[in-house]
């Protein structure tokens, strides 16, 4: 679910748009395209208790910060630079138009960390929320993923494949160079991903994922993905998830607790639009707690003696209330994890 925030930054005058779909919005669609991986996960659903941690889950949008300028005689051939992706994107039948622009080269000012991402004005919540998620636990991984090229571009490391891997950096690298030019619709700010502190490293992660994985064009991120396979992209190792169907609510909440202290980052997936057709306690509940549908939030913390869970928005704004481990279970579907282990850990 995409989104503009309230921070110091505006985004576009746009109405956000959702994860599938604006079904938050008065003027949601009433049909929402399916990827293959999210219809299957709904075929199971009478057996979701009885899936494995292995499954990706359904479809849902310090002193390493220093400069990024190549080292001192790195001649190492810098990759062929991609072409800018499509900036234009279709919302309910209209075309949003976005030309691009200059915003300055700092890609990071403090560092990266999880307050920076602003989800903009496309339903890519699946990928900006793993970003967070990953800065969260390991914002060095996110730091050492681009380098500036010094000539106005940046290579971002992605990473194609980290299946049964679990160290970062072990799947297969690619490095996709971009220019630091972003789409903006008004000139003063990016459309799309964007830094509550004017950061640019989520806007170009987010392009350079475009470029890989989105066949170079925005509007094919604009129906949504999965946080899984997004933290595989960022991570380059495998990620597991469980649904929380399978679990009761204290088991849930001790796995998610486990989890951060681990040093995994951790996104979750709420309910879908259908879901709440026709139950009112879930639509009340999910109104009182701010909790929005189809739309993936990072889990800041779980406390298991608390029975408690706390949720990053991604989009920077209309941040969920703490939650309750069976009000979490009402509300969010799916758990996703990726595989980063603290440092020092074994």
């Amino acid at each position: 679910m995409a989104a503009s925030s309230s921070k110091s930054q505006k985004t576009d005058n746009a109405q956000p748009q959702g994860a599938k779909a604006s079904i938050a919005m008065a003027n949601a669609p009433q049909t929402v395209q399916l990827t293959r991986s999210w219809l299957k996960y709904v075929k199971d659903l009478p057996g979701a208790e009885s899936a494995k941690a292995s499954t990706r889950g359904p479809i849902v949008g310090d002193d390493a910060a220093t400069t990024r300028g190549p080292k001192v005689g790195d001649d190492k051939p810098k990759p062929p630079q991609r072409e800018e992706p499509k900036p234009n994107t279709t919302h309910d039948g209209k075309v949003h138009e976005a030309k691009y622009g200059e915003f300055g080269n700092q890609i990071f000012k403090d560092g990266a960390a999880l307050d920076d991402i602003q989800q903009g004005y496309i339903g890519d919540c699946f990928l900006i929320a793993a970003m967070g998620a990953v800065a969260m636990q390991r914002p060095e991984l996110i730091e050492q993923m681009i380098k500036d090229n010094g000539d106005g571009t940046v290579t971002v490391t992605l990473w194609t494949d980290g299946r049964a891997l679990s160290t970062p950096g072990s799947g297969k690298a690619v490095e996709v160079r971009v220019s630091m030019k972003l789409p903006s619709s008004n000139g003063s700010t990016p459309t799309y991903a964007k830094s509550s502190s004017k950061e640019l490293w989520p806007s170009l992660i987010e392009k350079a994922y475009v470029a890989q994985f989105g066949g170079g064009d925005y509007q094919n991120l604009n129906s949504g993905g999965s946080p899984g396979d997004a933290m595989t992209a960022i991570l380059g190792t495998e990620s597991t998830g469980f649904s929380t169907s399978s679990v009761n609510a204290k088991e849930c909440v001790s796995q998610l607790e486990s989890m951060l202290k681990g040093g995994k980052s951790v996104v979750a997936a709420t309910f879908g639009k259908d879901a709440a057709k026709d139950n009112e306690p879930l639509r009340k509940l999910a109104d009182e707690k701010n909790v929005h549908a189809w739309h993936a939030y990072v889990i800041k913390k779980a406390d298991a003696k608390a029975n408690t869970v706390t949720l990053f928005n991604p989009w920077g704004s209309s941040q969920p209330a703490e939650l309750t481990a069976e009000e979490f279970k009402q509300l969010y579907v799916y758990v996703y994890t990726g595989s980063p282990k603290a440092p020092g850990s074994r």
